[in-house]
């Protein structure tokens, strides 16, 4: 049996990284900005969806 072919490092071993990561696991420049952006705003929508809820759920009890 003979071993694999060596891959290239610049094409990378796995396609199942999270975005901000390249192949060789070296972080990308913007990478920590884009989390943080996508974090940002996965944490506003929360909050917003719980605010709006608890609106809906307030008038609710309240007018009966």
């Amino acid at each position: 049996m003979t071993p694999p072919a060596p891959r290239d490092p610049a094409e990378g071993a796995r396609s199942d990284l999270p975005g901000g990561i390249d192949p060789r696991g070296v972080p990308r420049p913007g990478g920590g900005h884009d989390t943080f952006v996508v974090t940002a705003a996965v944490v506003v929508a929360l909050l917003a969806l719980a605010f709006t809820l608890g609106w809906i759920v307030y008038h609710q009890l309240v007018t009966g």
